[in-house]
């Protein structure tokens, strides 16, 4: 059923799953593209069980180069939205693909540099 750091709390506590499952492992996975840290590095086995599964603690949303860098907010949203504790909560797959098209529709190239044109951009210090 995968890596104990994409694992979902309903996984881990060999609970009964759906596919929303794999909606919390790819929350965890778009956090770790989005901020090039590996999630939960370090914890044990025991640690990630009482942190992650039971304490409900999550990945810190921040950006590797600091507070001068940005987040799109649908992007912090669509993370947080997708590692939900409660499986019932977590979008599906049509829904994520909207907003990471809308995401992508907010950037766009001005002579090979990366420009963002929606307001809902903001600096995470």
């Amino acid at each position: 059923t995968g890596s104990r750091r994409y694992m979902s709390p309903e996984v881990a506590l060999s609970k009964p799953y759906d596919e929303r499952v794999d909606v919390y492992s790819f929350g965890i996975v778009l956090h770790e593209i989005s901020s090039m840290e590996k999630p939960f590095e370090g914890w044990s086995c025991t640690t990630h069980i009482e942190l992650a599964v039971q304490a409900k603690v999550r990945p810190y949303i921040k950006h590797p180069k600091g507070k001068h860098s940005f987040w799109p907010s649908e992007l912090v949203d669509l993370i947080k939205a997708c590692w939900d504790h409660d499986m019932s909560e977590r979008p599906d797959f049509d829904s994520i693909t909207n907003v990471l098209d809308k995401i992508c529709g907010d950037i766009e190239r001005q002579d090979g540099k990366v420009v963002v044109t929606d307001s809902n951009f903001y600096p995470k210090e």
